[in-house]
């Protein structure tokens, strides 16, 4: 539905990459495992170069564009969004990659004390 084309497979294979490390970083727990997938779809889409909207993506994983653009500003949190592309096709085991994060909602309440 959102026209990867030939480039369907390697997309697909980065957001699986995407879901793995975030069910690490507690981002699964407490959530709607569509938000999950669109936030990975998006990213994995962006990094194979297609200029997917946060809008494309909720029509085709059916949730709002806030609740995608909240598993994004998560995901910005983690370790592994301050990889490369290069850097992270190079890893083997997304576990192996930094420490895990503590729980969103636990780093929220952090902050809002």
């Amino acid at each position: 539905m959102l026209e990867f084309n030939e480039k369907v497979e390697q997309v697909k294979d980065t957001a699986i990459k995407l879901l793995k490390r975030m069910k690490l970083d507690w981002m699964s727990h407490g959530r709607r495992p569509s938000s999950l997938c669109g936030a990975a779809i998006l990213i994995a889409a962006r990094m194979h170069g297609f200029k997917r909207t946060t809008s494309e993506v909720c029509k085709v994983v059916f949730v709002c564009e806030e609740t995608l653009r909240k598993r994004l500003e998560e995901f910005k949190e983690t370790d592994v969004a301050k990889l490369t592309r290069e850097k992270f096709d190079e890893i083997e085991d997304i576990g192996l990659l930094g420490r895990e994060r503590d729980p969103p909602a636990f780093l929220k309440a952090i902050k809002n004390q």
